[in-house]
């Protein structure tokens, strides 16, 4: 997890590496979200309007190797400052997305409508 943070932290990388780290640390924080490439990259009207799809798994899902800790914290931890501040105008875009995925994607607190 640690090494797919510091990937999409890392302004020297190509924006499709980057964003591709934060795909795959979004699946991981959860399991039924489908992000793709494309949600994430593109013009900014596009990318800030696009939503993930989703998957209801009926099993938990296996990992070769557990991971180290939330991830979900990590990863938006991580998006905040890439946010406000990355110096790529497409990176700061796609955390602005993918921040307003995971909040659409978050549950409901229980007695809300």
């Amino acid at each position: 997890m640690d090494a797919l943070l510091r990937a999409a932290e890392e302004p020297r990388r190509s924006t499709e590496h980057r964003v591709g780290a934060l795909l795959v640390l979004t699946t991981w924080a959860d399991s039924a979200a489908l992000p793709a490439l494309g949600d994430l990259l593109g013009p900014p009207e596009r990318v800030l309007a696009s939503r993930f799809g989703h998957v209801d798994h009926s099993f938990a899902p296996i990992l070769l190797e557990p991971l180290t800790g939330p991830v979900m914290p990590s990863l938006r931890a991580a998006l905040e400052p890439m946010k406000a501040g990355d110096p790529n105008p497409e990176m700061r875009t796609a955390a602005r997305a993918l921040l307003a995925n995971l909040d659409a994607m978050a549950p409901s607190p229980p007695g809300s409508p």
